[in-house]
């Protein structure tokens, strides 16, 4: 009786949302590889060729800023991963060319030799229109910020199919042998019916994953009330709140960064980010979702102290579990594998709306004929 009713719903479930569910799915697999796909049509990066010691950072994007010209804000220097990469700085140009293109086109990169300090080449940034419409989707489903939770809920919806699905695939005894592979003769609802389990099983984890993990995502104040044991009251992309004091020069990127490693002395900087406004902290991003969840420090330039922490190195493994959830999610921190696994979970919406589909029209029309 109950797995008749968990079918039910896990059907109607199904097909009901099924088409919500699809573009859910085959946006995120899309969004993958979408630093990959973009990278196409554009030219390759830039390579340093000097050899030595790298230059002070201040330098660096001063040097860039210059190349510019005229008032920027939101300056982020990249720190180049490995010899021969450039390093890079993008900022916002303020002024007539920012009012006219908008935030999303207003944003310049700077290439640099981190050596010779030598520009490499300037490029102006726009975000992708067809890009920016499928992460509007997958992210807000196009409603704005108040669209988060809606696709959270969606994302439970997933986890329940999920759930429920391994509940009705589990075999009977003496069925095994068919439960991870499509029969050679099959056809019609057998056919389909296969293809639905046997898809399903092979990709379950990942598919589970991917969900709870966009689930926890979408709710990041439940997320944190669960797993953090400190409150977080600032805007991450600003920091903390600090005080612009009269007559007191702030820190710039160089000292800033020698703050941190005074703590952290083999802390691996990935960004620094000055403020855009004075009363906003500086940024220092540690490490890269390629290999695991960042950190990001947030300094004080005035009083010269650290003021707050996203996912600090030592934060309790609770913490840690939520911060790798947006990792796991976007198809990094397990290599190139976990990464197509994550692209090929986008689709299984998709097969399971069709076979689904298909089974329920044939008994439908076995029951008619019936």
């Amino acid at each position: 009786m109950v797995r008749k009713v968990l079918f039910q719903v896990h059907l109607w479930t199904g097909l009901v949302l099924g088409l919500v569910l699809v573009l859910i799915g085959l946006s995120g697999s899309l969004l993958v590889y979408d630093h990959e796909i973009l990278a196409l049509g554009d030219k390759p990066l830039p390579r340093a060729e000097a050899v030595g010691e790298s230059l002070p950072l201040d330098t660096l994007i001063k040097t860039a800023r210059d190349a510019v010209g005229g008032k920027t804000d939101s300056v982020t220097l990249v720190l180049p991963k490995e010899k021969g990469e450039a390093a890079a700085v993008f900022m916002r140009k303020l002024g007539a060319a920012h009012k006219r293109e908008g935030e999303r086109k207003a944003y310049t990169y700077v290439y640099l030799d981190p050596v010779s300090g030598q520009v490499l080449d300037v490029r102006p940034s726009s975000l992708n229109p067809v890009f920016a419409f499928v992460h509007d989707f997958h992210g807000n489903f196009l409603m704005g910020h108040e669209g988060r939770q809606v696709i959270g809920w969606f994302g439970v919806v997933m986890l329940l199919l999920g759930l429920s699905g391994i509940v009705l695939w589990w075999p009977k005894r003496g069925a095994w042998k068919f439960a991870f592979g499509v029969r050679k003769r099959a056809k019609g609802y057998l056919l389909h019916r296969d293809l639905h389990g046997a898809a399903g099983i092979w990709l379950w984890l990942v598919f589970v994953i991917v969900s709870f993990s966009g689930v926890v995502i979408a709710f990041p104040d439940t997320a944190k009330a669960f797993t953090s044991t400190t409150a977080q009251t600032f805007d991450p992309r600003r920091g903390p709140v600090v005080e612009a004091l009269e007559g007191v020069k702030p820190m710039g990127a160089d000292a800033a960064v020698a703050l941190l490693r005074s703590q952290l002395p083999d802390a691996a900087v990935a960004t620094v980010a000055l403020p855009a406004k004075k009363n906003d902290s500086i940024r220092i991003t540690l490490g890269t979702m390629e290999s695991g969840p960042v950190s990001v420090a947030y300094v004080d330039p005035y009083q010269k102290r650290i003021v707050g922490w996203r996912n600090p190195p030592s934060a309790p493994v609770a913490e840690r579990f939520t911060a790798w959830q947006r990792v796991l999610h976007a198809g990094e921190g397990w290599g190139p594998v976990w990464r197509a696994l994550v692209c090929a979970s986008g689709l299984l919406p998709l097969l399971f709306f069709v076979t689904g589909t298909v089974m329920w029209l044939k008994k439908r029309k076995g029951r008619n004929a019936a």
